[in-house]
């Protein structure tokens, strides 16, 4: 303990101190506290009247009065050492005022910013401890989430005044200002070096403090406290259980806080497996403690080929450990054209001599520092023997040296010449024994390659000189080809002078990158035949094309157990033919080959081939015209040929025209020199050609006989056009109404329905229909078409049935639900049949759905000439065509596998559980051709998959489908329906007056449904559009139309949009 008086009121000072305190050196770390321990503080207090009553009377007290505290009044403080708040108090026992009357409070103060946040432990009023010595324990554990117990007992009575505990905040971590409260909150950084809790006792109050004070100067009096039996006592973290047996072990083990991990530095092109991320990080739990965490890094973002520092995130994982705030560590990796491999302390070095033991700096990769040669190496007495100057490195492992530099800053003019030598002899390296200052009897090797081993020691190519050097020499030298090797040796003859100083060389750097760390060719051909001058480290040629060429030759690169792309440019002439070597096990780095071609004078050979698809569907008898581009544009031959793999599925004439035969597969193959490229077509029957989702025509003949009244009701149908024509296709036929009946005699609708029993249930996506030319007026009578759907026997068996009457069907009240995005104001596109215009709507639902039954009802609404004019009452459809599949039946079942997210109102994740079994784990998550990123896009933990809000907030309406694959099983689908309709306004929702006839239908550019959702009448516009689009010319101009109609006074409503 130290005594700590340094406040006794002196002169100025708006406080007294007069303190005991455990001191925070080294030697007396157990005396404090940090993160996970557990500390019993205990001491005796008695506080008398003389402290707690006013002694003389004053302006608005009488002596004997109890004094009411207006400024702090502390008699025992927890306090910060070190740290972000050092010095500020986290936990006291304190004197204060409350409803006017004085209280002893133990309290939990978690920051020193904000008194709001402080939380009391107990209350004791003055006239429960006035002039009684106390028993006070206090047991606290040092945490985020930690704990503070506390008793205190009347020593005279053995009345027990408080025996209790709280959570608490006892642990103060560095803190940064939240953006959206604008208040200093605990960020995600653990506690700064010596950071420590310490403990003081005694009397710490504030007296006046300016003007302010001045109300009640005359209450300051002497104060007397006796405190006795001081001790404290560090408990057994991982055994210890509060008194009132709270549990500290069994508390939750939340990532609160986590040690940056130092930058690494590699060369571009290293593998994201050869990083050598950490596989832990030390992680501050809630608990206090700080634990060796699993780290799995996403090698998502990572950019293997591009320079510069980019971060690599990850996730913690872990037995027992949670992440409620989804605290994602990152490690900053500095990728640069090199690495310099010749630095201490990975690399050693030998010299022929040094003074003070300098060698090292040589390879320090700092130009401000040298190696020192001892001056004897330049002088005639001493350097007769012939020693040459010389340095040889040993490198941290083998490297391909592509690069060396090399730096004197004083004396090189000594140096005659200079050469750099490469080995991946050891022993030419051990054998070389260093000096200090040289003479005749010195063991310093003299001359490095007349050793024994010395012959293999190998010149580097272009990394030398051989005339004199000049003072402050600087070599720069880049490889013709980069040179494996682990040792490197400098040599140069000395030029001898008495009046020469020592020789002070300050950089040398070995860059390159480990061999063996990339996917490199075993062999390159052109036509076959092999580049005689292949090496695999060369990663540049250049080849002259014969003059009887007609396209360039083609290239084969051998690379056994790696991957090989290898693209041709559009213009041979400006870029090179790029085979990219890739390790399918990412271990290895990828490496690119550049192939250069030069082709003779005014010859123009054609050096790229493409084909505008690489597979298509296509019905039997039905033709497809493939197109080939050959370039560059100005080559003379474009002559193409094409042919099929299988003439009896699928022909091709010379000008890329395939026609369908039957049904099969079939390679078509365009060809022009030894370029070539194939397209894979699929014949099938026409009904089986699936949409871009993979459904199909569920009404077509070969899969849905209609039946009257079996599996197709029509709620009206006149003579020669049954319900079972709506399902006619090419303008042969259509259905239609009885007559004007079906028609309400005044404005009301009413109901022309066709019902479909599709057998079992199938997934939804399209539906297409035609209005027969037949019909006149068609957008007046087409009001709107709604599709309905359900999979009840009861709303089936309800469907309307042929009638001459008018009826509304209540589809709701008979169990139907809308399908989502299928409201059609009206058809303005046509098919042309005998040279008759038919209307059709092609509707794609924004929310497939599966169902086994489906209604697709044409709501009549009209003047009264309809009933009365048969001509004028026709409605009918035809070409009805529904596309769908059959439902998805996961095998690893996903709970839920079908959810929705709202744009507006969601304000959390989604998330499903997967059900993994017989070893499976999740692999990858994709939507499309897109995969999705680990810990950016989504999380794992346990079984649990949660989508992260700011991945949901980027996918367009309507359902999403997810593809989660598996090591090993077959792949499971989870649905998201992503809706814009939600309740409850933002700053930009307008109310809108409807006009007869007339929908709210959009804003500025904005799509409908999406941006600018409709619900009845009001329209909002989704605050995400702006975000997205940020100030490009469609969101201000939002922006600006919503301002100019917003009221201000209604805040929610405007007139006359």
């Amino acid at each position: 303990m130290s005594r700590d008086d340094g406040d006794r009121g002196a002169v100025n000072s708006d406080r007294q101190r007069l303190e005991i305190k455990t001191n925070t050196s080294a030697s007396n770390i157990d005396a404090n506290s940090v993160g996970g321990e557990i500390m019993t503080h205990h001491w005796r207090l008695m506080l008398p009247s003389e402290t707690l009553k006013f002694q003389t009377d004053t302006a608005n007290h009488k002596a004997g009065d109890f004094i009411d505290p207006h400024r702090f009044w502390h008699i025992f403080q927890l306090k910060d050492a070190a740290g972000n708040a050092n010095g500020q108090p986290l936990a006291t026992l304190t004197l204060v005022s409350s409803g006017g009357k004085g209280q002893l409070e133990f309290r939990n103060n978690p920051d020193a910013d904000y008194a709001d946040r402080v939380k009391p432990l107990f209350t004791i009023p003055f006239d429960k401890v006035v002039d009684r010595w106390l028993d006070i324990n206090v047991t606290i554990l040092t945490a985020d989430n930690g704990y503070i117990y506390g008793k205190v007992v009347n020593l005279e009575t053995g009345e027990v005044l408080f025996d209790d505990g709280m959570t608490a905040q006892t642990y103060r971590r560095p803190q940064a200002k939240d953006p959206i409260t604008g208040r200093n909150d605990r960020v995600d950084l653990p506690v700064e070096p010596g950071q420590q809790n310490r403990s003081k006792w005694g009397l710490y109050r504030g007296i006046y403090n300016g003007p302010g004070d001045a109300a009640y100067a005359d209450e300051f009096q002497a104060a007397t406290m006796y405190i006795a039996d001081v001790h404290l006592v560090k408990r057994d973290g991982n055994s210890y259980i509060f008194p009132n047996g709270w549990n500290p072990n069994v508390q939750s083990k939340d990532v609160v806080a986590w040690a940056r991990p130092k930058e690494i530095t590699a060369s571009k092109g290293t593998a994201f497996s050869s990083l050598g991320l950490p596989s832990q990080l030390d992680v501050t739990m809630s608990t206090g403690k700080t634990e060796k965490v699993n780290v799995t890094w996403s090698s998502a973002g990572y950019k293997p080929d591009s320079i510069g520092t980019s971060k690599i995130y990850g996730a913690f994982s872990g037995p027992g450990i949670t992440n409620t705030k989804d605290i994602k560590p990152y490690i900053d990796v500095n990728l640069s054209d090199y690495k310099n491999w010749a630095v201490a302390p990975g690399a050693a070095i030998k010299v022929v001599s040094q003074s003070g033991g300098t060698s090292n700096l040589f390879i320090d990769n700092d130009s401000a520092t040298s190696w020192q040669a001892n001056s004897s190496l330049t002088k005639t007495p001493a350097n007769q023997s012939g020693y040459q100057y010389w340095a040889a490195i040993k490198l941290e492992k083998k490297i391909d040296v592509s690069k060396i530099q090399i730096e004197w800053n004083s004396n090189s003019s000594f140096l005659k010449n200079y050469q750099v030598y490469s080995t991946n002899n050891a022993a030419a390296y051990n054998e070389l024994v260093e000096g200090g200052a040289l003479s005749d009897t010195s063991t310093a090797t003299r001359k490095p390659l007349q050793t024994a081993n010395g012959a293999s020691w190998i010149p580097i190519p272009g990394v030398g000189k051989t005339t004199a050097l000049i003072n402050s020499e600087k070599a720069d030298r880049t490889l013709a080809e980069p040179v494996a090797a682990q040792y490197l040796l400098l040599v140069s003859d000395v030029t001898l002078s008495d009046t020469a100083g020592s020789i002070k060389s300050n950089v040398f750097r070995a860059f390159g990158e480990p061999s063996g760390s990339r996917a490199t060719l075993e062999d390159l051909k052109l036509d076959g035949t092999s580049l005689t001058d292949f090496k695999p480290s060369q990663t540049s040629y250049t080849h002259t094309l014969s003059s009887s060429a007609l396209t360039l030759p083609n290239v084969e690169a051998v690379a056994p157990g790696m991957d090989v792309k290898i693209v041709y440019p559009s213009d041979y002439r400006y870029n090179p033919v790029n085979v990219t070597v890739s390790d399918p096990l990412g271990v290895l780095a990828n490496t690119t080959y550049k192939i250069n071609f030069i082709s003779p004078e005014n010859l123009i050979l054609a050096s790229s081939l493409s084909l505008n698809k690489n597979s298509f569907n296509l019905a039997v008898g039905k033709t497809e015209a493939l197109q080939a581009e050959v370039s560059p544009d100005e080559t003379p031959n474009k002559t193409v040929t094409w042919n099929s793999s299988n003439n009896t599925v699928a022909t091709v004439d010379q000008n890329g025209l395939v026609t369908g035969i039957s049904a099969g597969t079939a390679v078509i193959t365009a060809k022009i020199g030894s370029l070539s490229k194939t397209s894979m077509v699929t014949v099938m029957a026409a009904a089986d050609i699936p949409t871009a989702t993979g459904s199909v025509n569920l009404l077509d003949p070969s899969r849905f006989t209609p039946q009257a009244g079996v599996n197709l009701k029509a709620s009206s149908e006149a003579s020669g056009h049954p319900g079972v024509d709506a399902l006619s296709t090419g303008g042969r036929g259509y259905w239609r109404n009885s007559s004007p009946n079906v028609y309400m005699s005044n404005y009301s609708p009413s109901s022309l329905a066709l019902s479909l029993d599709l057998g079992t249930p199938k997934t939804i996506d399209k539906l297409y229909l035609e209005i027969p030319n037949t019909i006149p007026n068609i957008q007046s009578n087409a009001t709107r078409f709604e599709v309905y759907y359900s999979n009840d026997p009861n709303s089936w068996a309800s469907a309307p049935t042929a009638s001459d009457s008018a009826d509304n069907y209540d589809w709701k009240a008979h169990g139907w639900t809308l399908a989502g995005g299928t409201e059609t104001e009206g058809l303005f596109s046509y098919a042309t049949y005998n040279g008759q215009r038919w209307g059709y709507d092609n509707k794609t639902f924004l929310y497939p759905f599966t169902a086994r039954y489906v209604m697709v009802n044409t709501v009549l609404v009209g003047p009264r000439d309809k009933r009365t004019n048969d001509n004028n009452s026709m409605m009918g459809i035809s070409g009805l065509v529904i596309y769908g599949k059959e439902p998805i039946s996961n095998a690893t079942a996903l709970v839920p596998a079908k959810d929705t997210y709202s744009t507006w109102d969601q304000i959390s994740p989604k998330s499903t559980q997967i059900s993994l079994a017989n070893g499976q784990t999740l692999t990858s998550i994709t939507k499309g051709v897109a995969t999705l990123r680990p810990t950016i896009d989504y999380s794992l933990s346990g079984n649990t998959v949660t989508f992260t809000l700011p991945y949901l907030a980027k996918l367009p309406l309507g359902t999403n489908e997810f593809t989660f694959n598996f090591n090993n099983g077959d792949p499971s689908i989870y649905a998201l329906d992503v809706t814009a309709r939600g309740y409850g306004m933002n700053d930009k929702t307008i109310k809108m007056n409807a006009i007869e006839g007339v929908s709210p239908y959009n804003v500025l550019g904005g799509a409908m449904g999406t941006d600018e959702p409709v619900e009845g009448v009001t329209k909002r516009i989704r605050d995400a559009y702006h975000e997205f689009y940020g100030d490009q010319p469609r969101a201000t101009a939002a922006d600006d139309h919503v301002k100019s109609v917003w009221d201000s006074t209604c805040k929610k409503c405007v007139q006359g949009v």
